[in-house]
């Protein structure tokens, strides 16, 4: 499974557990001169998309990711997230409720 996720780096260095370097799963991240389209574009597989709870997600990113399962929000805030769009592809929307 391949996750694509737009946020930084070190964050995901810093608190990703040791169990997780054992899971069947490759992490990607956008680099800072792609935009979230490109780096999208260049990772069609990916299922999962890790997005900082900022980031616009709207219909363009979720074209551009046709195997997409999953847009999992880094923080509580999901309005950022265009859920009809999502909603409309079968893709599932999740956030971090409770995590401040």
């Amino acid at each position: 499974m391949k996750i694509l996720t737009f946020g930084p780096t070190d964050r995901y260095k810093v608190y990703k557990p040791d169990y997780a370097n054992q899971l069947p799963l490759e992490q990607v991240f956008r680099r800072p001169d792609q935009s979230y389209v490109q780096a999208a574009l260049e990772n069609q597989d990916a299922e999962i998309l890790f997005a900082d709870a900022i980031t616009d997600i709207g219909a363009d990113i979720m074209d551009a990711l046709p195997n997409l399962k999953m847009i999992h929000s880094e923080g509580v805030g999901y309005n950022c997230i265009d859920c009809t769009a999502a909603r409309e592809r079968n893709i599932y929307v999740c956030n971090n409720q409770g995590c401040n």
